[in-house]
């Protein structure tokens, strides 16, 4: 009959608080000020669009009489 050795790792190799590196910081910093970015753009978008006055104003309704049939 064969033996099974079981290999655990070392618990000293894996460090107990994971820090992010240093590219892993850099991509969150690029990605949160790319999200502000587009927000930011969005909202001038947005408060453009409620100041500014329609580009075809509302026509004015002319009343007029009713069509008669030739009887």
């Amino acid at each position: 009959m064969k033996s099974i050795k079981v290999i655990k790792r070392n618990r000293e190799d894996q460090p107990k608080d994971p820090k992010p590196s240093e590219s892993e910081k850099s991509v969150k910093r690029g990605t949160r000020e790319m999200v502000s970015t587009v927000k930011s753009w969005i909202d001038e978008l947005q408060q453009r669009k409620r100041v500014q006055s329609p580009s075809f104003p509302q026509l004015p309704v002319i009343a007029t009489e009713p069509a008669t049939q030739n009887t």
